[in-house]
C-alpha cells in the first residue's frame, strides 16, 4: 500500500501525518478543514489524527524570525503536551 506525508505547521512545530493513499484520502479535506478552525492546538490535531487512525510524528523547530521568549513558551507547550500523550498512552496500556 501506497503511503504519503502531509506536513502540517503549527506555530514551531511540524506534525507529520503519514496516510495510506487508498484508505485515508478522504481524510485529508476533514484534516484542511480542521486546521482553519478558530480554536485550533496541538493537542486538538493529535487527537484527531488518533482518532481517525492516522500515524503521526512531530519535531520543534526553532524559528530566528520568533523572538526568544515566544521560541521558549512554544517549545514548554510542545514538551508538555508530547508528556501527557505519553502519560496517556501509558495508562491505557
Amino acid at each position: 500500500m501506497k503511503q504519503y506525508v502531509i506536513d502540517v505547521r503549527y506555530y514551531n512545530v511540524s506534525i507529520y501525518v503519514i496516510m495510506d493513499e487508498e484508505k485515508d484520502t478522504f481524510l485529508v479535506p476533514y484534516l484542511k478543514k480542521l486546521l482553519k478552525g478558530e480554536k485550533v492546538s496541538l493537542s486538538l490535531i493529535l487527537n484527531w489524527c488518533e482518532n481517525h487512525g492516522l500515524k503521526t510524528k512531530t519535531k520543534f523547530h526553532y524559528r530566528k524570525d520568533f523572538p526568544i521568549k515566544a521560541n521558549a513558551v512554544n517549545f514548554l507547550t510542545y514538551r508538555h503536551v508530547i508528556r501527557n500523550r505519553r502519560k496517556q498512552k501509558k495508562e491505557k496500556a
